[in-house]
């Protein structure tokens, strides 16, 4: 029986990832058939948070028998796409042509709004090849979460020296994409709703540009999942609001990559506005503070 489900989960995820690959576009089903336990109770925040700990709570025990892979982190992240998904989440993914065509490593930038694309991106980017993240040093020792954030080896930084920081990102990120793995970076210092470009650093781009890889621009809107104000990682849900993933082209970097990273804030600034979200007015000059 275990075996027989983890079958239709992989069967899944990997229909999933081709959809990204060959259509470049995902969205949600209007014609999903959900279990009638999932149809009641998917309407109440509860049920949400509950998928999704069962998920990362079986993928620690995994962690911890040292067998978390890359292929169990895209089958849970693909997880966590459906519970949202069955708890009222309408996803597009869209604009996945070009790096599914580039098909070599990349430096993906993104702006950070909530937890569910920290949860998500796993799922989306390993369609496209191996993948690390760079993540917060804290998030390694978060209780259950903890252990499988340690299993996908990711680039952590502390958030308390900005120029150890950049060096951490730099040499790992350098020898990451060497191997052969993309990398994901976050150049918010926080998760925000608000864009505002002068939070926005140009360290991603920085990266590309020492590794001699293009960078990828991806704008989301992910307030589905709002932040909390006790526990920030655990907010209501809002249903009314579509869930967005955009992907821009594939850059190469020119100079000292000021033009790319330009491009990169307007395209996520005009998808931004596109999809009705809140972008403020730039109050630093964008790439200025290298805080990660």
């Amino acid at each position: 029986m275990i075996e027989k489900a983890v079958y239709i989960i992989t069967m899944n995820v990997l229909e999933f990832h081709k959809t990204l690959r060959e259509k470049g576009i995902y969205t949600t089903s209007e014609k999903s058939v959900y279990s009638p336990l999932d149809r009641l109770l998917g309407r109440t925040d509860t049920w949400y948070y509950l998928k999704i700990f069962r998920v990362i709570a079986s993928g620690a025990i995994i962690a911890r028998c040292g067998k978390y892979d890359t292929s169990c982190w895209g089958h849970q992240s693909y997880e966590i796409l459906q519970a949202a998904e069955v708890c009222g989440a309408k996803i597009t993914i869209s604009g996945c042509e070009s790096v599914a065509k580039f098909n070599k490593p990349v430096v993906f930038v993104s702006n950070h709004m909530s937890m569910l694309e920290t949860m998500l991106y796993p799922g989306i980017l390993l369609a496209f090849g191996g993948l690390s993240t760079v993540v917060k040093e804290s998030l390694l020792t978060y209780p259950v979460f903890g252990h499988i954030m340690c299993a996908v080896d990711p680039i952590s930084v502390s958030r308390k020296n900005p120029r150890d920081d950049l060096k951490e990102v730099l040499t790992k990120g350098e020898s990451t994409l060497r191997a052969g793995r993309s990398v994901l970076i976050f150049p918010q210092s926080t998760r925000r709703v608000e864009f505002n470009s002068g939070e926005f650093n140009s360290l991603g781009v920085k990266l590309a540009k020492k590794a001699g890889v293009p960078v990828v621009p991806i704008a989301l809107k992910t307030d589905f999942h709002s932040n909390g104000i006790r526990f920030k990682d655990i907010g209501d849900l809002d249903r009314t609001k579509p869930v967005y993933f955009k992907f821009g082209p594939v850059m190469e970097i020119t100079g000292n990559g000021r033009v790319e990273h330009e491009k990169t804030v307007e395209f996520i600034e005009t998808n931004l506005r596109t999809w009705g979200a809140i972008v403020e007015k730039e109050d630093t000059q964008p790439g200025k503070d290298e805080s990660t």
